[in-house]
């Protein structure tokens, strides 16, 4: 079976966006083993033949060697892991959804000696455990489960009342982060720097894990000063 053969209903279903760059075509197997220590059924196939790094008007975004983020600097010590210290150790994020939710590889989780697939959420501070490996979740949950995947009919509420699609260093954010006693409708997102997004809600996640509600928090540093 070839490599479009396996990801036949994933191309059916998920266009890449207009200017999208990619495959990663220097990307290799060795690249992928330094990278996760794994070497997962499909991954470099996909990255260094098909992957573009961004579909469907930006729902989902894979990450690339040459993208921003990158792939490498997005999962180096200055990138995601820097303000989510408690999941540092167990994801590798190689893509991102509208949301800004860090889809990653779960070392602490195998089948078949490779990771499976969770889901980083910066507003609610939450983790959504995925029962698939890369190759399940691209094949499976993105075509049979894409809303409980991707927010999909979110997405579209988002984008009915007029709300632009995020660009590649952008996402869609809370205003006022789930766990902060924010709102989960479209009336409580916005366009937002992706990192800082991110980087912001890491911060504030850690402040307020184990405080009473109403706690003041002391401030948060803004990502790159």
């Amino acid at each position: 079976m070839s490599l479009e053969d396996h990801f036949a209903q994933f191309l059916a279903l998920f266009s890449a966006d207009l200017g999208a760059a990619g495959p990663g075509s220097d990307w290799t197997d060795q690249d992928t083993f330094g990278l996760l220590g794994f070497r997962p059924k499909l991954y470099t196939e996909f990255i260094s033949q098909l992957a573009w790094n961004s579909y469907n008007s930006g729902l989902v975004r894979f990450l690339l060697p040459r993208t921003k983020p990158s792939l490498l600097d997005w999962n180096s010590s200055l990138g995601w892991r820097q303000d989510w210290t408690e999941w540092q150790d167990r994801l590798v994020v190689f893509a991102y959804d509208w949301l800004g939710r860090q889809i990653a590889f779960d070392n602490h989780r195998l089948r078949d000696g490779e990771p499976m697939v969770a889901i980083l959420e910066p507003g609610t501070g939450q983790i959504l455990e995925v029962p698939q490996t890369f190759a399940g979740f691209a094949t499976i949950e993105l075509v049979k489960y894409q809303d409980a995947a991707l927010a999909t009919h979110f997405f579209e509420q988002w984008r009915s009342i007029g709300g632009n699609a995020p660009n590649e260093t952008e996402c869609v954010g809370y205003k006022v982060p789930l766990f902060l006693g924010g709102q989960d409708s479209v009336d409580n997102l916005e366009i937002v720097d992706l990192e800082v997004y991110v980087s912001l809600c890491g911060q504030l996640e850690q402040q307020t894990r184990h405080l009473p509600n109403g706690t003041r928090i002391k401030g948060v540093r803004r990502k790159g000063v």
